[in-house]
């Protein structure tokens, strides 16, 4: 039985999947007027020498975050395929072994002043096959099965670009697990794309109590709908209230981009 190639896209944490034979770092690119060329090294973890293709790909984003791979994104995308080229863009690597690629923009000139995104796939050429002796008859039945894609995001900034954002329809809200989590709306209030991490804290006075969080979150869409599960249950209280902060990366310098406050004694769905 042959299987659909399997994925694996870099959009919420950054960190890798244990099922990924191979690794890339950065998980993340970003090139602009002054920076256009970008290097990732790859190793390969896995137990036999694999070839991987290397190609740009795009990935619309719907509004609870989900990732579709499509061929025709359009123009308010703001797609950067046809600008990206990579050397190599086919490599070979033996077990434990590591290989950089070389990612170039070029001809960002033609575009307007903003931010454009893709996602550079790394997809191994092999299948894994299997015997399956279990057939009846004494039929011997073979599997073939996909292996493990990885694609990262990469952008391109192109002149001016501005990071603003706003915590909309704030919430805490009982899970379909059972769990107690909490709802954002992360609403884009700039030109360049949003990616940052997600504080949750209980506030009572000058005391403040971090009951969840959710880091390297991304929003490639005017508004997203984010939810997880709290680390901690709040409590109800008169002065009690939930904060909400959408903060940039810590390499970026963690500042509170923007931030909503809800009484902690909000009914829980």
């Amino acid at each position: 039985m042959l299987t659909s190639l399997a994925l694996i896209a870099f959009f919420l944490t950054p960190s890798r999947p244990a099922l990924a034979d191979l690794q890339v770092f950065p998980t993340r690119l970003l090139l602009t007027d002054q920076t256009k060329t970008a290097y990732l090294s790859l190793r390969l973890l896995g137990t036999k020498p694999e070839t991987y293709s290397v190609s740009a790909v795009f990935y619309r984003m719907h509004l609870d975050g989900r990732l579709e791979q499509i061929s025709a994104p359009t123009p308010d995308e703001r797609p950067i395929l046809s600008f990206l080229r990579f050397s190599p863009r086919s490599v070979t690597l033996a077990p434990k072994s590591e290989q950089v690629v070389r990612v170039m923009t070029y001809n960002t000139h033609q575009l307007a002043d903003g931010e454009y995104r893709a996602h550079i796939r790394f997809e191994p050429q092999t299948l894994d096959v299997k015997q399956d002796d279990s057939q009846a008859g004494g039929k011997v039945k073979m599997n073939l099965t996909a292996k493990i894609a990885v694609a990262i995001p990469i952008f391109v900034r192109r002149g001016s670009v501005t990071v603003g954002a706003s915590i909309d329809s704030a919430r805490i809200e009982k899970r379909t697990d059972g769990k107690i989590g909490y709802a954002v709306k992360l609403t884009n209030r700039g030109s360049g794309f949003l990616f940052g991490d997600i504080f949750v804290f209980e506030q009572d006075g000058d005391r403040s109590v971090e009951i969840g969080k959710a880091l390297g979150v991304s929003s490639y869409v005017p508004s997203r709908e984010i939810a997880f599960p709290l680390e901690v249950e709040p409590k109800s209280g008169p002065n009690q209230k939930i904060r909400f902060e959408f903060r940039s990366p810590v390499e970026d310098g963690g500042k509170i981009l923007t931030q909503s406050e809800i009484p902690s004694s909000v009914p829980i769905n």
